[in-house]
């Protein structure tokens, strides 16, 4: 008995990118982070629940150093949410804004496990997991639009 596993389906939805929506999708992520992470909105209370100075050298450091590795990330979410509202053959805004809402709950969740197990002040929580949800479904939003 042979098995025969046929991939060309799954690899075309992985392979064909839609480079115009998703690198607009990255820009209003990070725009987002921008806003969402200022110190007039919850930067100030983001960085003394998580414990960073502003002023140290190394935080800046490590700071452009995720928003380098940031970059690439939110081009995967960007392209698996393609592939995912392909798949399911969505198209238009609304049903992007849904499927990114669902992966940013998904992320949410997650972020909740990982705090209630390292003790972290809900506080922290919702800021972190508040962006992680408000830009996956702008994200999805702006797919969904240009599929």
């Amino acid at each position: 008995m042979t098995i025969t596993l046929n991939l060309d389906p799954a690899i075309a939805l992985i392979t064909d990118v839609e480079w115009v929506s998703n690198i607009l999708a990255i820009g209003v992520a990070l725009s987002i982070g921008v806003i969402w992470y200022h110190s007039r909105v919850f930067g100030k209370t983001w960085r003394r629940l998580a414990n960073l100075e502003l002023q140290d050298v190394s935080l800046k450091q490590r700071a452009k150093t995720a928003i380098i590795w940031q970059t690439p990330m939110l081009f995967f979410l960007a392209a698996d949410m393609t592939a995912f509202l392909k798949h399911l053959q969505w198209s238009g805004a609304l049903k992007g804004l849904i499927l990114g809402y669902n992966f940013g709950m998904f992320v949410a969740l997650f972020i909740a496990i990982h705090y209630l197990y390292d003790m972290r002040p809900a506080k922290l929580f919702f800021i972190t997991a508040g962006y992680s949800l408000v830009a996956l479904s702008a994200m999805g939003l702006v797919i969904g639009a240009m599929l």
